[in-house]
């Protein structure tokens, strides 16, 4: 084998290391890019706050009410109160302290697609005396319309009263062929006052079929000598599809579900002489509701990881299993004996979209055991008349005491229907309107169930927006 630049992969895919004493058997870290990422649990607070609207009303959450729970009991943190446009998207948002008068604010305005083009935070003191804190501007990709294509973020400078660019700041220039399919992409980041190629994403499509048939995923780095090289981070050949539209523009662990799915590669690398060669395989089945299981295998080590994605219900909830095995008896088969790291999240969500429980299991003395490590429950009341959240509590889950602590809760103070509030009263649900159809990442997909494959989908006319089946 003429890889050099392996790696014992199995603590960097699940975050703890193989339970199990195993052979140094090596395998190939660029295959780790391939693995869909076990998130787990980064925000207290709800992302998604879905309701069930009359065709002529849309509500909102105006204010809402933050607890923290000390000592047995719920303790006022601050209450936070929301400004809507006509859409139902948030312009302004504003905290304040139980403890203070100063107001923290965030303006927010958004493009034709709903994404966010600029944000800006500050701070108003109790005579109304405002001092910024941060401003962030974003551009998006025309075609793929959650690509931001341009971000930069500034930090507001008192002493100069001026903003200086600091913190998350690229661009992502998007190269398309004349068939409209993303040849490239080069992702640059501030450096020195420039942005600076830092990643880059090539392919190469069939001809006939206008399909990328191969994926490069490369990084800049340093040379050993005061200069900067490309480094071949993913090298994929002979990609099957099971559906693409060509607009590639991501990392392709992306590309498991939605409109792109790939079906099986050959992961490649390429020696110091320039010679391509391959050292391992991926391969996806996908089931009839919009799961999957990806195994990428690395033969001559006797190495396979397994991904499962399983969807349990209509509302999103899934379970994601990452398992690694290695072959040690070199019979080509993996059994549960083989199994050298083992991980699983389970997250569950309600019919309006919000979470509900959040599970991640690890291995602690056998692989083959998997022990609850970090975990969430949230309990969400609703509104009748409005269908908005009306309370939210979150308990946390304490690995010492093996139970759930309350820690959150949130309380809403009163609602405000946009439609009728003079923003734009002329706008109502048009059931003439053009229909949009997503998957459950919020992937358009197209404008009706028509063409789709069976699965759940998320089905928008005008003002209206519903959860539903294809059989």
């Amino acid at each position: 084998m003429r890889n050099s630049t392996f790696v014992i992969l199995a603590s960097m895919l699940f975050g703890a290391a193989s339970v199990n004493a195993q052979p140094a058997l090596k395998v190939n870290k660029s295959i780790k890019k391939l693995l869909v990422p076990m998130t787990k649990t980064s925000d207290n607070r709800l992302v998604v706050k879905t309701f069930k609207a009359a065709p002529t009303s849309l509500w909102r959450v105006a204010q809402e009410r933050e607890f923290g729970y000390e000592d047995g009991e719920w303790v006022a943190y601050g209450d936070y109160s929301y400004t809507y446009d006509a859409k139902g998207q948030v312009t302004v948002n504003d905290y304040k302290d139980t403890d203070s008068d100063v107001i923290t604010r965030r303006s927010n305005t958004y493009d034709s697609n709903g994404q966010p083009t600029l944000q800006i935070d500050e701070e108003i003191d109790g005579e109304g005396n405002s001092t910024p804190l941060v401003k962030r501007v974003c551009e998006y990709d025309n075609i793929v319309t959650d690509v931001i294509t341009k971000r930069e973020t500034y930090n507001w400078n008192e002493t100069a009263s001026a903003w200086d660019q600091t913190g998350n700041n690229f661009t992502r220039t998007i190269v398309r062929n004349a068939d409209g399919n993303v040849d490239s992409v080069i992702v640059a980041t501030l450096y020195n006052g420039e942005f600076d190629p830092s990643e880059r994403i090539s392919m190469t499509y069939d001809e006939a079929t206008k399909k990328p048939v191969t994926y490069k995923y490369e990084n800049l780095t340093s040379d050993g000598e005061g200069g900067f090289e490309w480094e071949l981070s993913l090298y994929l050949k002979n990609l099957v599809w099971d559906r693409t539209n060509g607009q590639i523009t991501n990392q392709i662990s992306d590309y498991y579900e939605g409109a792109n799915r790939l079906k099986s590669a050959d992961v490649c690398g390429i020696d110091p002489d320039g010679e391509e060669y391959s050292y391992g395989t991926m391969k996806v089945d996908y089931d009839d509701n919009g799961g999957f299981t990806l195994t990428m295998a690395q033969p001559d080590y006797g190495y396979a990881a397994v991904q499962t994605k399983k969807y349990t219900d209509n509302n999103g909830s899934y379970e994601l299993t990452a398992q690694e095995f290695y072959d040690m008896n070199e019979d080509g088969k993996y059994t549960s004996d083989e199994l050298a790291s083992n991980a699983k999240v389970v997250e569950t969500f309600d019919a309006q979209g919000n979470a509900v429980d959040y599970a991640y299991y690890e291995a602690v003395d056998d692989p083959r055991d998997l022990v609850l490590s970090e975990g969430s429950k949230n309990e969400n009341t609703y509104d009748q008349a409005t269908g908005c959240l009306a309370e939210f509590i979150q308990s946390v889950y304490d690995a010492d005491s093996e139970t759930y602590e309350p820690m959150m809760k949130i309380t809403s103070l009163k609602y405000v229907d946009v439609l009728a509030t003079g923003i734009d009263t002329a706008k109502k649900a048009d059931t003439n309107a053009a229909g949009e159809v997503f998957n459950l990442q919020g992937v358009k997909v197209g404008t009706n169930l028509n063409n789709l494959p069976k699965g759940v989908y998320i089905q928008k006319q005008g003002d209206k927006v519903v959860k539903v089946y294809k059989k």
